[in-house]
Parts: C-alpha cells; structure tokens; sequence
C-alpha cells in the first residue's frame, strides 16, 4: 500500500459516517481498502477507475467503474467496492489537486447531440418545422 493510504483510510472512514445506516457502503468502504492493501493495478484518471479484477486477475479482467456503474459481478447491488473506491480516490484527488479534477471534467468528450432534446420520432413536425433527422432544405423560389 503506497503512502496514501492513512489518508484513503480517513477518506473511508468519513464515508462511512456519511452513510451510517447504509450497510452495503460500510461493507463496501471496507472492501475497498481491503482490496488496495493488496496493492492492486488500476489507473485512476478522475473521471473513470480501472481495476485489475481481483478474482479473475490471471484472465487480465478489468473493472471499470464512474463511481456510479460498475462493471464488476457485484454491479447490480447498490454499491460495491469499486465505486466505494473510486469515490475515495477522487476525495483525495480534490485535497490534493482540485485543478487537476476540474480540468478531467472539462475534458470529458461529450457526445454530438450533448444538451438537445431527445428526437421524437412518433411525433409529426408542424408545418415548415423539418422532419426529425432531415434538414430543412427548402428551395429559394421568392415565396
């Protein structure tokens, strides 16, 4: 466990009084130390966590996590050790490098239709309003 680790134990404590009456995260914080003390590969970017799966380790498995979503057996339960993990490591980048935080989020590819309304297909577009998915390409006859 690298030097960090009396910090990302606090981190998890805190975390753990944040959500007393919560038993998946208090089991899930203490997974989450448990499995970094086994000193693991993962890369951490701010925004996105990969672990080297623990149980399937030899396949060369990785969970991929945001904090919210889990790509783990364990992602369909409420929390599990890897989200509870990603939010301590991104606790301790904000002490550390808030800058750093903030530019990951900033960089954050979002997709083309970021911030448009949904396309309703079922619903027909009023007169001279284009067709969901078709320009409006009307001819410059003088009308």
């Amino acid at each position: 466990m690298d030097a960090t680790a009396p910090t990302l134990a606090i981190l998890a404590s805190a975390l753990k009084i944040e959500h007393i009456a919560d038993q998946s995260m208090q089991r899930a914080a203490d997974n989450a130390l448990r499995h970094l003390a086994a000193d693991p590969v993962y890369d951490f970017d701010g925004s996105e966590l990969r672990i080297l799966s623990e149980s399937e380790a030899g396949a060369g498995v990785w969970v991929v996590t945001d904090g919210v979503g889990c790509t783990c057996k364990g992602g369909k339960h409420p929390m599990c050790k890897h989200r509870a993990l990603f939010r301590l490591l991104l606790a301790r980048e904000v002490l550390l490098d808030p800058l750093y935080v903030r530019t990951r989020i900033i960089e954050q590819v979002l997709p083309a239709n970021y911030g448009e309304p949904p396309i309703d297909e079922d619903r027909i577009p009023a007169f001279g309003e284009p067709a969901a998915g078709f320009p409006l390409n009307l001819p410059d006859d003088g009308w």
